[in-house]
């Protein structure tokens, strides 16, 4: 993927909620990270856009969980809490 060539829509903040066996590094109970989820469309090695796709990142996980796209991600963004309605997609874009 070319992240650099990514483009965002409907990012927003998010309060991740998680327990259990796959956060093992955190304290035993329910915890409370800030992230972001929104869908993102990245560009494959042909050039071309792979689709639209939901992501989530949140530099309080594990980092193998910081950052997902796809399935996960999904699973993430629809169990979290959302702060605000304000749209940070352009915050994502590449800068020269």
């Amino acid at each position: 993927m070319d992240f650099e060539g990514a483009r965002f829509r409907n990012v927003y903040p998010v309060t991740i909620q998680y327990r259990g066996p796959i956060w093992a590094r955190r304290p035993a109970g329910q915890q409370q990270v800030l992230g972001f989820c929104g869908m993102i469309n990245a560009r494959n090695r042909m050039g071309g856009y792979n689709g639209w796709e939901m992501f989530s990142v949140s530099p309080d996980l594990p980092p193998e969980f910081q950052l997902s796209i796809g399935g996960l991600s999904t699973g993430i963004c629809e169990k979290s809490t959302r702060l605000g309605d304000v749209d940070l997609s352009d915050r994502f874009a590449a800068r020269p």
